[in-house]
């Protein structure tokens, strides 16, 4: 038997034993993460590294893209959700205008069909990264600057591909359009994991000993878009609310309280780039987790990155404060983080 094939055997026990957990467990969604994991690393282990490469040469992951694109365009993931049952391409080609052979041709449609490809939330995720995102020019500017990371947020690739000096939020927050998509992404962006407050243990560390008189700030939530975060940690711990910032663009957060926006988070327009308005409060700052492909992510919009533990603990220490801890999440395929700090002395 060859190492590779130990190694599979003892992976597919691994899956097979995570499968079985997943079955009989208790919390099925953090066991069935676990087996998820588990099953790509056996796809990994059988896969040829040639065929890893072909599905990029063969524009495979692209293809399946622009798919998802049209397929948002056309309302068609409304319609497969909508029959509950076999669609027909000539019936898809009557009801959005598109030309049946068209239709036929894009098969990954059907594949992709679910029920969360058309919430307006996911709509917009999948439109605003498509129609603003620099990914897939990247070779171009880091060809042009001599594969040199990026060092201000004003010139970056993003104002390279797009031709333009405006910051990625400042060209968004042009169109009504992608910023309500923008912000609908950005509510549930968290996507399966678990609320920071579901394993970071709020009272003992923030709440208790917390001076709550009327006006007291407890957190400011920069760049929170709509309030989904601070809503989700005022339903967790009510004693919270009237001690809750949201900032965030003022067209961003502008009419929220009319919306039905939660009484007890204060809303303010600012733009992070610039001094912070609320003194003497220390935010909490959550690492999400996108995986190390959000990285390049983050530095092709806005020049920004995706920090480990020590570029933390650099930043941080920098402008004069020091760590308390830094605590990661315990959940499976999770690698968001608190970072607790405080002004040294």
């Amino acid at each position: 038997m060859s190492p590779q094939t130990q190694d599979v055997n003892s992976l597919v026990e691994a899956l097979q034993t995570k499968t079985r957990a997943f079955r009989n467990s208790n919390d099925p969604d953090e066991s069935r993460k676990a087996a998820l994991v588990a099953a790509r690393e056996v796809v990994t282990a059988l896969e040829k590294p040639e065929e890893a490469v072909m599905q990029f040469a063969n524009v495979h992951i692209l293809t399946q893209r622009v798919c998802v694109k049209m397929g948002v365009d056309l309302r068609i993931f409304h319609l497969l959700v909508a029959a509950k049952g076999p669609v027909t391409s000539s019936s898809l080609a009557e009801q959005t205008g598109a030309e049946e052979l068209f239709i036929s041709k894009s098969k990954i449609f059907s594949r992709l069909v679910s029920s969360s490809e058309r919430k307006p939330p996911v709509e917009g995720g999948i439109l605003v990264s498509y129609e603003y995102s620099p990914i897939p020019k990247l070779p171009d500017y880091f060809k042009a600057k001599g594969y040199r990371c990026p060092t201000q947020s004003s010139h970056g690739p993003f104002q390279f591909i797009y031709q333009t000096d405006l910051g990625y939020f400042e060209k968004i927050h042009q169109s009504p359009v992608a910023m309500q998509n923008f912000n609908a992404f950005m509510s549930v962006i968290r996507g399966g994991r678990k609320f920071w407050a579901d394993w970071y243990d709020v009272k003992a560390r923030l709440l208790d000993g917390f001076k709550s008189q009327q006006g007291e700030v407890l957190l400011v939530d920069i760049g929170g878009g709509n309030g989904h975060d601070l809503e989700t940690l005022i339903r967790k711990h009510p004693e919270t609310a009237g001690h809750l910032v949201l900032e965030d663009l003022p067209t961003t957060v502008e009419g929220l309280e009319a919306k039905g926006l939660d009484p007890g988070i204060k809303v303010m327009g600012h733009d992070f780039f610039q001094e912070q308005p609320v003194k003497g409060v220390l935010p909490d700052q959550n690492c999400p987790p996108w995986f190390a492909t959000n990285d390049i992510n983050m530095m092709s919009i806005n020049g920004g990155m995706q920090r480990d533990r020590r570029q933390w603990v650099d930043l941080v220490e920098s402008v004069g404060l020091d760590i308390v801890e830094i605590l990661r999440s315990p959940y499976e395929d999770d690698a968001e983080g608190v970072v607790e700090a405080v002004l040294k002395g």
